[in-house]
């Protein structure tokens, strides 16, 4: 087990860390085809903010597909198989700054680092592999904890605390969606915006955003942020 740490912070991956450039919605796509015979035109469907059980279900649901669990199981099975086959064609990439933003925390003993993201975890760790980011985030809250957001975030926060032994660590999320922000502020921490996905700054900050940045560049100033939102404790 690591040292103990005084400060968490909880990335989500897509828009905030990385750009999976339309692999995922090959890969449901592709998965739908696979399980029930036709596409679910996911390029057309809103997932910013959304964990992927929540895409699926609702366009199954729409489509007036069964879903028992049975045919979740393989839906899911289907979705990750094409994932790692979709990054392949569809590469993707960490957002500007990123990578030296995640890499400048890492160094901090005080700092443990931790993913919040409605990616099933097999699929956050195809993305986070395919960016070189995997070996800075060993903890996380996934779409397979909670169908919604607020759920999701919780797990997170909950399995950080444990891995780091940090139960009284202060915690910062940091997403790109008024979804994300809404979830911090249900689980009682303060959110980082980054307006590098669908939302704009004013977005994030009528959504109420603790802080926002037009993206993860400016590195100082984020840290800046991190460090005043979430004191070491």
């Amino acid at each position: 087990m690591p040292q103990a740490v005084g400060r968490i912070v909880i990335f989500d991956l897509d828009g905030t860390l990385l750009d999976g450039h339309g692999a995922g919605h090959q890969a449901m796509d592709q998965a739908f085809v696979r399980v029930y015979g036709t596409l679910g035109h996911f390029e057309q469907r809103e997932f910013a903010g959304k964990t992927d059980p929540m895409v699926m279900r609702e366009a199954a649901r729409e489509m007036g597909l069964a879903l028992d669990d049975e045919t979740w199981a393989r839906l899911e099975e289907a979705f990750l198989d094409a994932l790692g086959d979709a990054v392949k064609t569809h590469p993707v990439t960490a957002m500007p700054g990123a990578a030296d933003l995640v890499a400048a925390l890492a160094t901090d003993a005080r700092v443990g680092l931790a993913v919040g993201t409605g990616n099933l975890a097999r699929g956050a760790q195809i993305k986070l592999k395919a960016t070189g980011l995997a070996r800075f985030f060993p903890v996380g809250g996934y779409g397979d904890d909670a169908e919604d957001r607020p759920g999701m975030l919780a797990a997170a926060m909950r399995r950080a605390r444990q891995y780091y032994g940090a139960g009284e660590a202060s915690v910062v999320a940091v997403g790109d969606t008024p979804r994300d922000v809404e979830a911090a502020r249900q689980n009682g921490v303060p959110l980082i915006g980054v307006a590098t996905g669908h939302y704009d700054a004013a977005v994030l900050e009528r959504a109420g955003a603790a802080a926002v940045f037009p993206t993860l560049e400016d590195g100082a100033a984020v840290m800046a942020a991190i460090e005043r939102l979430a004191p070491i404790a």
